[in-house]
């Protein structure tokens, strides 16, 4: 039986754009890791992160996971930063193997789907009307224009 999708509230609808975004930023990774390229990976890895991810990231904290106790939102803070760690081994890394970017792919779908499926659902249920609206007018006045155009398309065959 399919799944419908998910209705997103339309003050948290950004990020969940910025969801899609990062799951290809994975499924990029997988193809990639089909081929003998780690540094391009790495390089591709840092380009997303300090582009775009890690304002994500900062965005769900500041705006909605701060305002909120629960364990859900405590937890994808900690998911965060169990991120941020494997980004920075690959970061420091001279020569990262495949299973570090393995190891991210996983985090990064797990994370995305708990969000998805558990936290913002909830966080839409618990939050005032007000507090959303606040919500989504600073993440419409934050928008980046961000486009995933790193400069080598290794993804593709």
């Amino acid at each position: 039986m399919k799944k419908a999708p998910i209705k997103r509230s339309e003050f948290l609808v950004q990020l969940s754009r910025d969801h899609h975004l990062t799951l290809l930023f994975c499924w990029k990774i997988k193809e990639g890791l089909k081929k003998d390229i780690p540094l391009i990976l790495k390089d591709y890895v840092l380009f997303f992160w300090n582009e775009h991810m890690q304002k994500h990231f900062n965005q769900e904290e500041e705006l909605l996971f701060a305002r909120s106790s629960s364990s859900l939102c405590e937890l994808v803070t900690q998911q965060h930063l169990q991120i941020n760690g494997i980004i920075s081994q690959i970061k420091d890394s001279d020569n990262p193997q495949k299973t570090i970017f393995q190891t991210l792919i996983d985090r990064v779908n797990q994370h995305i789907r708990l969000e998805e499926r558990e936290v913002f659902p909830f966080l839409e249920k618990t939050l005032s009307k007000e507090e959303l609206e606040k919500i989504g007018e600073t993440l419409k006045n934050e928008k980046d224009d961000f486009a995933d155009d790193y400069h080598v398309e290794f993804w593709k065959h």
